[in-house]
């Protein structure tokens, strides 16, 4: 049901989710182009969801994380937790802010590179 002017339901909770798709780091990768994904786009993937997860842990104490197949080019990061559950939109903005890195360079484009490389070899 809904009221003039607006909707009854309200969220009582809701996941805290990232979504990183790999046409983001076209900027870095020099493999493929745009949506095209070839399996070393992977290895920035990879590198960008532990990244992501060793913050969302570490800086923030969260503990239920789940990565899942967003399609054919990307990763959705779910974090369940009860208190990420119940975040507004302000500290969801933040905490969003605080993790976004937008990789441009090529001297970054060679660091990224070699820690995917040295990342999928161990």
């Amino acid at each position: 049901m809904s009221h003039k002017g607006g909707s009854a339901f309200k969220p009582i909770a809701r996941e805290l989710i990232f979504d990183i798709d790999m046409d983001d780091y076209s900027s870095v990768r020099y493999c493929c182009e745009g949506a095209n994904i070839c399996p070393k786009c992977w290895k920035f993937m990879t590198n960008a969801a532990m990244v992501l997860k060793s913050i969302l842990t570490k800086e923030f104490g969260f503990k239920h994380i789940l990565f899942v197949y967003s399609g054919r080019r990307g990763i959705h990061i779910w974090v369940c937790d009860r208190r990420a559950r119940s975040l507004t939109d302000y500290q969801r903005s933040n905490i969003v802010n605080y993790v976004t890195f937008t990789p441009s360079t090529t001297v970054l484009r060679y660091s990224l590179w070699w820690f995917a490389c040295a990342w999928n070899d161990s």
